[in-house]
């Protein structure tokens, strides 16, 4: 294997017609080493991370950390409301590359806090955009826009 974990021989196969993934019964699902996430045309989903049952005894907020996502993209999903609708944290500490296009019903990212410290520029369906504000102050103001 690379240093990814992949074989040298394996390579990406699209699946265009699939439509669910359901992983049940897994020990453990460990995504720190995801770099590059890509969702387009789903004409249903309108949250991409499901909030998790608040527990009555955990009052501390989580935090969900992609400490390698480089690259997300998220395409053609017209009932995206937002990439999680919880008040979990984001960290993205790598994230550059964001792309946004034909996700009219988008509003927020998250109603967490969002840590995108190497993102600069955000592809949108209204062209490029110069963050210098977090992910959810811009969604927002763009929402309100339109």
């Amino acid at each position: 294997t690379n240093g990814s974990g992949l074989n040298a021989s394996q390579t990406v196969v699209p699946i265009p017609n699939l439509t669910q993934v359901k992983l049940d019964w897994l020990k453990d699902l460990n995504l720190v080493q995801l770099q590059d996430l890509s969702i387009s045309e789903c004409k249903n989903i309108e949250v991409i991370v499901k909030q998790e049952e608040e527990k009555e005894c955990d009052v501390k907020m989580n935090e969900i950390m992609l400490p390698r996502l480089n690259s997300l993209r998220i395409k053609y999903l017209p009932k995206l409301k937002g990439f999680c609708l919880g008040k979990e944290a984001f960290s993205l500490p790598l994230l550059e590359s964001l792309e946004i296009e034909s996700c009219s019903a988008l509003t927020v990212f998250t109603n967490g806090h969002v840590s995108t410290p190497e993102l600069e520029v955000i592809d949108t369906s209204f062209g490029f955009c110069y963050v210098n504000t977090d992910i959810n102050s811009f969604i927002k103001t763009k929402h309100e826009e339109m």
